[in-house]
């Protein structure tokens, strides 16, 4: 799905939502691995670094930094999130 939103600065930013399916899998499984920062980097060719910066305990959230590669003639990006 492709979409188009206003931007602050009046311009239109794009946007694409990319869906998949996971066949035989069940979702707790799916889950881990997604959350599971060590392994991501061996199978996301595109994850440089992931890890946890800092963890709320009373609220059971952790703050994630990665740092994602993109092609030329794009730069690298670093996300910061909380889960």
């Amino acid at each position: 799905r492709k979409g188009e939103v206003p931007a602050t600065s009046g311009k239109l930013m794009q946007w694409n939502l990319v869906v998949g399916v996971y066949k035989n899998m069940d979702a707790s499984k799916v889950h881990r691995v997604f959350l599971n920062l060590d392994y991501r980097k061996q199978w996301d060719k595109y994850t440089l670094e992931a890890k946890v910066i800092d963890r709320g305990v009373a609220t059971d959230t952790d703050v994630v930094y990665q740092s994602t590669k993109f092609p030329f003639p794009f730069s690298n990006r670093d996300y910061v999130f909380s889960r």
